[in-house]
């Protein structure tokens, strides 16, 4: 499976958004819809709107022509994006929140892994709403289609290891934790860091729990959907 890693831009600090928040609403919104012979339909949501807004971002080069997490090629002017937790072939409405510009996206990527990020914009879709020079948007998001999905399972990617040995050592004290786990060099761009990837979790709560344990003891983690 791929992860794409992108060169991390500061954002604008006020909006912190919390991967389990967004996948959270999005499912609320799932229980919600009715069903069509290929995807259940849009409804309004009823849940909060929070989850649903964050920073966009984008990614071009050096992506275009690599595989995705779908297993993809990456065309960065294709209308597409990466979302750390909706199913893949979902498709999303993305709305600039200060100019009302948007952009009808497909998610065929896992990220962004960056706290207060959402989604991470194709070229070509971040061209669409005018973000390109800026690096990010403050969006909504708003469910178009969610193809009706099988059991999601999940892992939580840890990030920011300064050496293989410090990431080796993290996967030590995790041992009981995840069935399985895995150290991947690179993080955000930068190839001397390490990150490692705790997998196996079928339950999505479980999953969640850590995650946010993990985050209350300092650690950059992200929940990540698997399919």
């Amino acid at each position: 499976m791929h992860f794409s890693t992108r060169p991390y831009i500061s954002p604008p600090t006020g909006y912190f958004v919390r991967a389990y928040i967004c996948a959270a609403v999005f499912l609320l919104f799932l229980s919600g819809c009715s069903s069509t012979p290929d995807y259940p339909s849009a409804a309004p949501l009823s849940a909060s709107q929070e989850g649903l807004r964050g920073y966009a971002s984008w990614y071009g080069p050096p992506y275009h022509g690599r595989k995705t997490s779908n297993g993809e090629i990456y065309d960065m002017y294709a209308f597409t994006a990466a979302h750390r937790t909706l199913p893949f072939n979902s498709r999303v409405r993305v709305k600039r929140l200060d100019s009302g510009e948007f952009v009808d996206v497909r998610i065929n990527d896992r990220g962004p892994f960056v706290n207060d990020r959402v989604i991470d914009l194709s070229k070509g879709a971040a061209g669409k709403i005018n973000m390109i020079s800026k690096g990010i948007a403050y969006v909504q998001l708003i469910p178009l289609r969610i193809p009706p999905g099988k059991h999601g399972r999940w892992l939580i990617m840890i990030g920011g290891f300064r050496s293989r040995k410090e990431a080796f050592n993290f996967t030590s004290i995790m041992q009981n934790r995840s069935k399985k786990s895995r150290v991947v060099r690179g993080w955000h761009g930068d190839r001397n860091r390490y990150r490692v990837q705790l997998e196996g979790f079928r339950s999505r709560q479980r999953a969640i729990n850590l995650k946010n344990l993990l985050k209350r003891k300092g650690y950059d983690a992200f929940l990540v959907r698997i399919g």
